[in-house]
């Protein structure tokens, strides 16, 4: 059976309730919805745990604030992966569901490290103040952010192996042989997951931004704290955006020959408007709160 009759024989009957244009824009809104939120918390705890590593007076303030308001964020984000997902199971079901079966304790698994991470995050907001003299939590930081990382990667992968049916026979019973195990992991693709995961120094340093632009509003604002926390955020953007370039290339150089991406009018657009967003980010550190 090749590829086209086997999508065909998976595909539902009843069809889909509506017009698969819709589906497919909820869908693409809702990923960028989610995936901005897993950004700011992936950067939001990855600096919470460096600074309270570092110590100093500002360090630790703004590792308490991130911490606590990460916690807050991965609800959300939590939150917001559930609608993709559902419209991706609408349209595209017979591909994920190939794809989770090949690698079905993986998707267990993500289930279990998406609950550590989140349980594990909460261990590090109130680590510190729970935690006998001299312990920090930051090792429940660290866990929390691996925890997260690792369900990024899982999902990353399951999203990618979706994307090949073509290969699925090969994966699944390679040389005949059918590996019911569940524990196939293929299709790495690299480039696209930094594509994804990188933004979190972009995204969360526009956070800490806008975190003192908003604070600086305050009659009782603490200003050079926050001029301090905004030029931070203002760096990490910044090296964030070089980081992002890189990225960003890397995944385009993994695309097929023969989607000639290149070509694209919405690829140029995109081209011209991140050009536009990495001169001003590299620029707004000269007044980070006004630029915010």
């Amino acid at each position: 059976m090749n590829t086209a009759q086997m999508l065909q024989n998976l595909r539902d009957p009843m069809g889909i309730p509506f017009y698969p244009w819709l589906f497919q824009v909820l869908m693409v809104l809702t990923f960028a919805l989610h995936i901005f939120m897993v950004n700011i918390v992936v950067g939001g705890l990855g600096v919470a745990v460096w600074a309270r590593i570092k110590g100093g007076d500002y360090q630790s303030r703004l590792s308490n604030t991130l911490a606590k308001t990460t916690t807050v964020n991965l609800s959300v984000a939590m939150l917001l992966g559930i609608a993709p997902l559902l419209f991706v199971q609408v349209i595209y079901d017979p591909f994920w569901y190939s794809s989770t079966l090949i690698s079905g304790w993986w998707s267990m698994i993500f289930l279990g490290a998406a609950i550590a991470g989140f349980l594990a995050l909460y261990a590090f907001y109130l680590g510190k103040e729970k935690c006998s003299s001299g312990c920090s939590g930051n090792g429940w930081g660290i866990f929390a952010l691996l925890s997260l990382l690792l369900s990024g990667v899982i999902m990353h992968v399951l999203s990618m192996q979706a994307l090949m049916p073509e290969k699925w026979v090969e994966w699944y019973a390679p040389a005949g042989k059918m590996l019911t195990g569940g524990w196939g992991f293929h299709a790495k693709g690299h480039g696209r997951f930094l594509h994804f995961i990188v933004p979190a120094l972009i995204n969360t340093g526009i956070f800490l931004m806008l975190y003192g632009w908003y604070m600086n509003a305050r009659s009782d604002a603490d200003r050079p704290y926050l001029n301090w926390v905004a030029g931070l955020g203002a760096k990490i953007a910044k090296y964030g955006m070089m980081a992002q370039v890189a990225a960003g290339l890397w995944f385009l150089m993994e695309l097929p020959s023969k989607i000639a991406f290149a070509a694209n009018p919405v690829f140029i657009v995109g081209v011209a408007l991140a050009l536009l967003a990495a001169g001003f980010i590299i620029t707004a550190d000269r007044d980070p709160i006004k630029k915010a």
